[in-house]
């Protein structure tokens, strides 16, 4: 019966026409009763599409963001000052200071700057690390620390630090304590690394054209000091040169007059590291050194 009523409703034209326009009415009159409510979900969808739309463009422009900034932070990183020190000499003299004999031990130095931007502001720490002393590990050069404006690139400076009487004797004494335990060791265990001397230590701070800091430390050890005994002149033609003959220091047996020499191991076998600072960290070691020589 209901499909004989179907096939009747829709085969007549008029039929239809009825059929739609009622359907029409009925969804005119449901717009019109909820019409609040769809426009609340109409604007509602409209705010989550513009949301997640905020999103993922904030999103893109966050990643656009930090792509840029890694290239500058890569481009400032890639031009950047890099110092190498090296020791070019080890000298040193005692003389009479009337109530005592004082003696200066010179360190001459040079800094590299082998990177490809000037150093600016380079600050020199020189230390001595002691493996034997009796009263302290680690002992300072005088007046430190050491200053220069600038390094250009490709350029080297030269400079010298010394340690006086008191830090000289600790040093001397802790060289002599280890030649003492070598002796021993190559009687008894050769075939275990020797025992190291004292350890010279450079702390170099300094930094780039953009304010950043950078620091190189260089260990390399002082392997022995002697006292000069004899010179004479090189007879060759057009030489003034003089040869020098070195003899073993007699425990702290140093007069007025004295001229030391110390030996440096071979820069091959030195210890080289650098890297970044902050600017903090430096002001509060430059601080101390400063505090040191109140």
């Amino acid at each position: 019966m209901l499909g004989e009523f179907l096939y009747f409703l829709f085969s007549q034209p008029s039929c239809v026409i009825y059929y739609s326009v009622v359907r029409m009415t009925v969804f005119v009159g449901f717009l019109e009763r909820y019409s609040e409510l769809l426009s609340f979900l109409t604007s509602f969808l409209m705010l989550v599409v513009t949301a997640i739309y905020v999103y993922f463009t904030r999103k893109q422009a966050k990643s656009a963001q930090d792509a840029f900034l890694a290239t500058v932070m890569h481009f400032k990183e890639s031009k950047q000052p890099c110092i190498v020190p090296s020791i070019k000499r080890v000298k040193g003299c005692a003389f009479d200071a009337s109530e005592y004999i004082r003696i200066q031990f010179t360190f001459n130095y040079q800094l590299d700057n082998v990177g490809d931007t000037p150093a600016l502001s380079i600050y020199t720490i020189a230390s001595m690390q002691l493996k034997y002393s009796q009263k302290e590990n680690v002992v300072f050069a005088h007046l430190m620390p050491n200053y220069k404006h600038v390094i250009p690139v490709n350029s080297k400076v030269e400079d010298n630090f010394h340690f006086e009487t008191e830090e000289f004797r600790s040093i001397l004494e802790n060289i002599q304590i280890s030649h003492i335990k070598n002796l021993k060791r190559i009687e008894t265990d050769p075939s275990k690394p020797p025992y190291r001397c004292a350890t010279l230590r450079l702390d170099i701070y300094y930094k780039n054209m953009q304010g950043q800091w950078y620091q190189t430390t260089m260990d390399q050890d002082l392997l022995d000091i002697q006292r000069q005994v004899r010179g004479e002149e090189n007879s060759q033609e057009n030489s003034k040169e003089e040869k020098f003959e070195y003899e073993d220091i007699d425990g702290q047996n140093i007069n007025s007059g004295d001229i030391l020499q110390g030996t440096m191991i071979n820069p091959a076998y030195s210890h080289l590291k650098h890297k970044k600072i902050d600017e903090a960290s430096v002001v509060a070691i430059i601080e101390k050194c400063e505090h040191r020589l109140d």
